[in-house]
């Protein structure tokens, strides 16, 4: 897992990051294309030369020094067709497309690289008994871990009751999270008749409108949901990233 920081953080989540790996082609002409069956368990078995990065705090985005290592890279490019524009690459695509004279080194600009490297086959030996215990369920198996790879946020979920309107207002405007806020009524103004709005005609609906309009009753509670994505600087984002983008 990776202890990004925040700077390495919104890197690697930004759509910047989000380039699929550089297209290649073995023939100029063709009339088939081929799916490589099981990709995502064979590059987890053993990507490429570089490895896997994993980031630490003091890892940090800086001027590109001329060495293509383990980690991403910045490049401003108009090729569009075997990339995807300017971006942040994995190693492996950037020294490629050095090769195929796609990008000149001055094309790179910026590199993150990673103070920790595994293996390239690192996750061998994970992805061999996934298939021993799951047999032909062994790629959904894989498939799956790869997405949870991904996770780059959790959720932070509080509920309350609160009977100050003042609190609830302030709550409204100066909240930083998503809120929900309703109300709990006496008995007394709760509808007995209850309406499926969905099937109502326009007369029942423009009454069910206008009482809804005239009901001043203050709720005797408030009850409130707050919502918040924080986001998960320790993580495994790189590795997903070098995976399937």
């Amino acid at each position: 897992m990776s202890k990004c920081s925040p700077q390495i953080y919104d890197m690697l989540e930004s759509k910047a990051s989000m380039n699929p790996p550089l297209l290649e082609f073995y023939n100029e002409k063709g009339e088939v294309a081929y799916d490589i069956n099981k990709q995502y368990t064979k590059i987890l078995m053993e990507c490429d030369k570089f490895g896997w990065a994993i980031y630490m705090p003091t890892d940090e985005i800086k001027i590109f020094d001329g060495n293509i290592d383990t980690g991403r890279y910045y490049v401003e490019t108009t090729d569009n067709f075997a990339l995807s524009g300017n971006g942040w690459y994995a190693d492996a695509v950037v020294e490629k497309a050095l090769n195929y004279k796609l990008i000149k080194p001055e094309d790179i600009k910026y590199q993150a690289k990673a103070s920790i490297v595994k293996n390239p086959d690192h996750f061998k030996p994970f992805v061999s008994d996934v298939y021993d215990k799951f047999e032909l369920c062994g790629k959904c198996a894989i498939n799956g871990f790869i997405g949870l790879l991904g996770k780059s946020t959790y959720k932070s979920d509080k509920h309350y009751f609160e009977s100050n309107y003042d609190v609830i207002a302030n709550e409204l405007i100066n909240s930083e999270n998503d809120i929900e806020i309703s109300g709990i009524y006496p008995k007394e103004n709760n509808c007995e008749k209850c309406l499926n709005l969905l099937n109502v005609n326009d007369d029942e609906l423009n009454s069910v409108i206008n009482e809804t309009q005239n009901n001043n009753t203050t709720p005797l509670l408030y009850p409130l949901s707050m919502k918040k994505e924080i986001p998960m600087y320790e993580n495994a984002l790189s590795i997903h990233r070098k995976i399937t983008i």
